[in-house]
């Protein structure tokens, strides 16, 4: 009788276990469909800075405004991501200059190296909001060997100098869930760690 009662036990364990993993799961994949849906609707920038002297670390700074200037210029019409993308990639080279301006106003000679594409980011809180975890089209920005502490932002919507979030995500086409989840303090969270395990494990396993 004993062992009956202790084997019904941990079948009943075992269920609530399967029904918990499921429910994870489940989240996860809701949190995962919602970071592939915002990561559409979304440019963003990724500043490296040479290392991490102090002196490197605020030259990274001074050429994040630099580049921030020329790219509010070229995304000024822009009225989806796609938009922002073409308008970046053409101006390019415009980008590289004035990033190599703010390094030979400091006296630096740093080479430095732009991509536009795909890159992962970490979940992130930013002044207002926060974005989960996974790959966003992204411009980065390679100061000399890249190996100092970096710098995030999301050039469209602009939101690197704009702090009316809601506003310029509404403009942009997010949705008011969208705006809701990653503005609210905390309840982003517990799904977003869900989002960036999940993502984690498809970078580990190359799916």
């Amino acid at each position: 009788m004993r062992k009956k009662n202790i084997s019904s036990v941990l079948t009943r364990l075992e269920g609530a276990l399967l029904v918990g993993l499921a429910a994870a799961i489940l989240f996860a994949a809701a949190g995962t469909q919602l970071q592939t849906a915002l990561a559409g609707k979304m440019l963003r920038l990724h500043v490296i800075a040479n290392s991490d002297s102090a002196e490197d670390q605020a030259l990274k700074l001074q050429v994040r405004d630099s580049v921030l200037r020329e790219v509010e210029e070229l995304t000024a019409g822009a009225d989806t991501a796609a938009e922002a993308r073409s308008s970046v990639e053409s101006g390019l080279p415009a980008i590289r200059r004035a990033a190599e301006q703010a390094l030979a106003a400091e006296g630096y000679a740093y080479s430095v190296r732009l991509s536009l594409g795909d890159a992962y980011f970490p979940t992130r809180e930013y002044n207002g909001f926060a974005l989960p975890a996974g790959h966003y089209d992204a411009l980065r920005v390679i100061i000399g060997e890249g190996e100092g502490h970096n710098w995030w932002c999301v050039l469209f919507p602009p939101f690197c100098t704009s702090a009316a979030f809601a506003e310029k995500a509404a403009e942009a086409g997010f949705s008011e869930e969208e705006i809701r989840l990653i503005t609210s303090d905390g309840a982003w969270e517990l799904r977003f760690r869900f989002v960036e395990w999940v993502s984690r494990l498809r970078e580990f396993f190359g799916c």
